[in-house]
């Protein structure tokens, strides 16, 4: 008499709950992640050569201005998600309107966006999309370093 085998199933291994970790961690390194990092975005570079500025750490090279003659605009975004510019706080329009009579005199001037510690990211890019409204072409964040 001979005895026939039963094939041997091959055991499954179920992904339902590696696909349930998966998501928990997902969602785990969203939530405590920033999602949106200031030092990625371009940001003036500090002037230490000899030659090219005081020395200090908050000067800018000039060669990084281009054309300009080292005219900027400096825009302020405070804490609140004010904008400033030429040293008043503006509404959204008038900003906008002073912006544009500025930028149609000199299309190529750089536009300096100096935000306070305080203010939010969605504010910062809320202020950089104005700023392209308006025709901003050269667009650059400051961020003031710490003082030596």
């Amino acid at each position: 008499m001979r005895f026939r085998r039963t094939p041997r199933r091959s055991l499954l291994i179920s992904l339902t709950p590696l696909v349930d970790v998966m998501l928990i961690l997902l969602v785990f390194f969203m939530v405590t992640s920033n999602f949106l990092n200031l030092n990625m975005l371009p940001i003036l570079r500090k002037s230490t050569e000899a030659g090219a500025g005081d020395g200090r750490p908050n000067t800018v090279d000039q060669r990084e201005l281009g054309a300009s003659g080292g005219r900027v605009i400096l825009v302020r975004l405070a804490a609140d998600g004010s904008m400033h510019i030429g040293g008043r706080s503006r509404d959204h329009t008038e900003f906008i309107a002073v912006l544009s009579s500025r930028l149609n005199a000199d299309p190529e001037m750089p536009v300096l966006v100096m935000p306070s510690g305080g203010a939010t990211t969605q504010d910062l890019v809320r202020l950089l999309d104005t700023v392209s409204a308006a025709g901003g072409q050269d667009v650059r964040i400051v961020r003031l370093g710490p003082a030596t």
